[in-house]
């Protein structure tokens, strides 16, 4: 962002912002507080220069209020200090990096509250950076911005629509297998023989396989299905190998298909 720009959202001359810039004139806490919350600027930075320089940090209005009003940022941060200090410990925790490495691992985001669902963590991020960009784009742009990002939005949905469609499916199917077995199946059915019990529900499936395949043609049919040798759906049917988990997957839909 220009100087000219940066001066003008704070409401101030780019002479005045330079003075601040080369310190020539202290930095007041209101302004300070007012170039943090507009460019998502942390205050420990702009006190002490110690990082993280990324992100601002709300401080609790009863901390603020003791701060005199014409008390420079530095003086002003010894109040809200512990508060700030205690908060950007829970950021290093959340992001698993020390407070150097908080820039580069948040990238600016805020960083969501710990626990909370994928999902809501997602939107949680994606809030952040629509509102971190609005803090500072001019309203002539704004409008400009959504529309980029409902295009960007409609482009993505379209080039994904066969990947999306194949994920609905993959799912169906885990759901179908989690059916037979009784057990929520993870997307990477690997390892579903190295149990006992996976064992077990393997020979089930074997076993109504063989039924459906008992009619001429049929074994080939499922092998042209799932683009392998007739040889290996023999195998997979005497049990002398075990198909991986994606193979599973289809080899439960073509059978519930055929019962």
């Amino acid at each position: 962002m220009s100087m000219p720009v940066f001066a003008k959202a704070l409401g101030i001359t780019r002479q005045r912002l330079g003075s601040y810039e080369y310190g020539r004139a202290p930095l007041r806490y209101s302004l300070g507080k007012r170039i943090g919350e507009l460019f998502d600027i942390n205050q420990r930075w702009l006190a002490t220069g110690q990082p993280p320089k990324r992100y601002y940090i709300d401080p609790h209005t009863i901390l603020e209020g003791g701060i005199p009003s014409r008390a420079l940022f530095s003086e002003g941060y010894d109040y809200i200090k512990p508060y700030i200090e205690h908060y950007l410990a829970k950021v290093c925790k959340a992001l698993g990096v020390p407070l150097e490495s908080v820039d580069t691992a948040s990238a600016g985001y805020a960083v969501p509250p710990e626990g909370m669902p994928l999902d809501k963590g997602l939107q949680f991020l994606l809030s952040s950076l629509v509102g971190l960009d609005l803090r500072w784009l001019p309203d002539e742009l704004r409008y400009d911005y959504f529309k980029r990002i409902a295009v960007e939005s409609r482009k993505f949905m379209a080039e994904s629509e066969e990947r999306i469609a194949e994920l609905k499916r993959q799912e169906r199917l885990a759901q179908s297998v989690a059916k037979e077995t009784g057990k929520k199946v993870l997307h990477d059915v690997s390892t579903i023989g190295n149990t006992p019990d996976m064992k077990s529900k393997m020979q089930t499936l074997r076993e109504r396989l063989k039924r459906a395949t008992k009619e001429r043609g049929s074994k080939a049919e499922l092998a042209r299905h799932l683009g392998v040798a007739l040889p290996k759906v023999s195998a997979w049917l005497a049990g002398s190998i075990d198909p991986n988990g994606e193979t599973t997957l289809r080899l439960v839909e073509w059978v519930e298909r055929r019962e």
